[in-house]
């Protein structure tokens, strides 16, 4: 169930369990393959071991395609960014693995590493909505479970600037807004996931 639609040529891809990895060709940057683009969507609510086993796959993945060892060749140097629905509904852990290089099961996966290089972390976008504070981005009014920050947008801050991001929750936006956008109020219903932009 997962899927990468790009504007920029994909060179090359690879499955990581159920998720993928693509090398994206960017035109605007110096030379072919100019960015790796992590697409995820690991086992939700209380498969916490199968989100584990996961995250340490998809870090471990980054690891290796830095040191020259992954699915595909790529210069050391290239921007990552990782993006997708993560299911955080579990452990801090999860998200450290991703963000910051800490292996769940080192025993499997090897030694700590420093994702974004000499910047160390990975950087999350914020995704707030665009005309709340609010920072979900996963909604459904008829389950049992409140709205949550499911879905998550990691980079490189040290080859990568964030110009900016926000999550699309259509109901809340003024109506003035949404004209303006070409949107309409149940848009976002569409999904019980919010547009990451």
């Amino acid at each position: 169930d997962n899927l990468v639609l790009s504007r920029y040529a994909i060179l090359q891809v690879a499955a990581v369990d159920d998720n993928l990895v693509c090398l994206l060709d960017l035109p605007a940057a110096p030379g072919a393959g100019d960015l790796v683009l992590f697409s995820a969507h690991t086992p939700c609510c209380g498969k916490n071991d199968g989100r584990d086993r996961e995250h340490d796959h998809l870090a471990a993945t980054w690891r290796d395609l830095l040191a020259g060892a992954g699915p595909f060749a790529v210069d050391p140097a290239i921007p990552v960014v990782m993006v997708g629905d993560f299911n955080m509904v579990g452990y801090r852990r999860q998200l450290e693995t991703l963000r910051d290089g800490r292996f769940i099961d080192p025993a499997t996966w090897g030694d700590d590493y420093a994702p974004a290089r000499a910047a160390g972390s990975l950087r999350a976008a914020p995704l707030r909505h665009t005309h709340t504070r609010l920072h979900y981005t996963w909604r459904d009014d008829g389950s049992s479970f409140a709205p949550g920050r499911l879905d998550w947008l990691f980079y490189s801050p040290d080859c990568l600037t964030l110009q900016r991001s926000f999550a699309l929750w259509t109901p809340d936006m003024p109506a003035g807004a949404r004209a303006a956008s070409g949107l309409r109020a149940d848009d976002s219903r569409a999904s019980d996931h919010l547009a990451l932009v």
